[in-house]
């Protein structure tokens, strides 16, 4: 068994003190000195064993730091939320997990389900928009046959562009995108525009 392969079932036995919610997996680097610790939510944190200090004074820590790869969601402050434990053969696993969860996830956790519930938001916020677009179109087409039309979406939920054979028509409108006069209204707009 290896350096990275003893670091990684390490890091599996720190993750099952953590919480059921908890696992461990390996991680992507090269050296092998990496793993990561995963929320059946989502959250993530990687794990990286690194030395501070020299000769006598080194001392062997965990860097723990939250990640979510190429999200840039779901990421909080680095500053708040990383931090290094030191291990031993004299700190069980128990011990480190018991730390991550002081000093660590308190800080990371808030962030993250803060940073989750905001993503989860615009998912929905997208959805009204897609949804909205989609019956307007087909009220358009219902009028005009045969003209292509797609909703172009501006900065915020109540500016966008419909665009009609070629001909773009740019359109302010009111929340809730679900009531038929809304529809109806801009439909009229767009098909004698």
């Amino acid at each position: 068994m290896d350096y990275g392969d003893t670091f990684h079932m390490r890091a599996h036995r720190i993750a099952g003190y953590l919480g059921d919610e908890w696992f461990g997996a390996p991680g992507n680097l090269i050296d092998g000195s990496d793993a990561r610790i995963t929320r059946d939510d989502g959250a993530q944190m990687w794990t990286r064993l690194i030395q501070r200090g020299a000769g006598r004074n080194r001392q062997t820590r965990i860097l723990i730091s939250p990640t979510f790869g190429d999200s840039a969601h779901f990421v909080p402050n680095l500053d708040a939320g990383r931090t290094e434990i030191t291990i031993g053969t004299a700190r069980s696993d128990e011990q480190i997990a018991r730390d991550i969860r002081k000093r660590f996830l308190p800080a990371y956790l808030q962030s993250y389900e803060a940073a989750h519930a905001k993503q989860l938001a615009w998912e929905l916020e997208l959805a009204n928009r897609q949804e909205f677009a989609q019956r307007l179109g087909a009220i358009i087409d219902a009028h005009k046959p045969g003209h292509t039309s797609y909703w172009l979406f501006g900065e915020t939920p109540h500016r966008g562009q419909f665009r009609i054979n070629g001909a773009t028509v740019e359109m302010q409108f009111e929340l809730p995108h679900d009531e038929a006069e809304h529809l109806l209204r801009f439909a009229a707009d767009l098909t004698t525009a």
